[in-house]
């Protein structure tokens, strides 16, 4: 081979070396380039999606924490006199204030009397928007006048609730559902029956009315408490409600189901 030759073949040689040299470090940069590029693109990704769930959630616990703000709690009790002083001294308001639920099943006259003191002890106002009564699952008639009931936040409301047609084995399996919702459209229910003692005896009042009987004291301490004096209002109470435990019940304790 001449010296010409080889000459020109060194000089194609080292152009080829130097020129893939140069490639791989052009190479080498692009995905130097291209990998942070990534990175960086999924880094702001990540930081944008992690900026959007702490938005999201601060919303959501935010909506929480108002609905919480304003979410009202019932706590129920009996009180013996409710349904005497809206027999004698609110007459004209108890097709306003109260409910009677009849069992078109049974053709019984008998009936129990739920006579409640409901206390709001929540953060913000109740809407009573339903009572209805079942029996073993079946929901009776419901009152055909009923009407809705507020509630307001620390404040009691004194109504009772009448259900008409009712056996001693009725009550046993009698449950009162009260659907009330919050300011802002929540709904809860209350799903509220007569207690039972360890014997699974019904927790009724003593029907027979007489000094010294359960629902005698009870009536006492009503007076008491309502500064209740005067013997004729005392006496017309009294007969009420000896009147009303011939033909029916009282319900004297309350159990409530807890909901989940």
């Amino acid at each position: 081979m001449s010296k010409k030759y080889f000459l020109i073949i060194a000089i194609i040689i080292l152009f080829c070396i130097d020129t893939q040299d140069f490639v791989l470090k052009i190479f080498r940069l692009n995905m130097e380039f291209w990998s942070s590029l990534i990175s960086a693109i999924i880094g702001a990704v990540v930081t944008i999606l992690g900026i959007y769930w702490t938005l999201a959630e601060q919303k959501k616990q935010s909506k929480i924490d108002l609905l919480n703000s304003h979410r009202p709690y019932l706590r129920y009790r009996i009180s013996i006199g409710v349904y005497p002083y809206r027999i004698i001294d609110q007459k004209q308001r108890t097709a306003v204030l109260d409910y009677e639920i009849c069992n078109s099943d049974r053709s019984s006259e008998w009936f129990v009397i739920f006579p409640l003191d409901v206390e709001n002890v929540g953060l913000g106002l109740a809407f009573i928007t339903d009572v209805k009564a079942e029996i073993d699952g079946k929901t009776l008639d419901k009152d055909k006048k009923f009407r809705e009931k507020i509630i307001n936040k620390g404040e009691n409301s004194v109504f009772y609730i009448k259900v008409i047609g009712v056996s001693h084995v009725d009550l046993k399996n009698l449950k009162l559902k009260i659907t009330y919702k919050s300011f802002f459209g929540e709904i809860e229910t209350d799903t509220i029956s007569v207690a039972k003692r360890e014997d699974g005896e019904l927790q009724c009042f003593n029907r027979k009315f007489e000094k010294g009987s359960d629902s005698y004291k009870e009536l006492e301490k009503y007076f008491e408490k309502k500064n209740i004096k005067k013997y004729n209002d005392k006496r017309i109470y009294r007969k009420t409600t000896e009147e009303t435990l011939k033909r029916g019940y009282i319900v004297k304790e309350l159990f409530k189901e807890e909901t989940s």
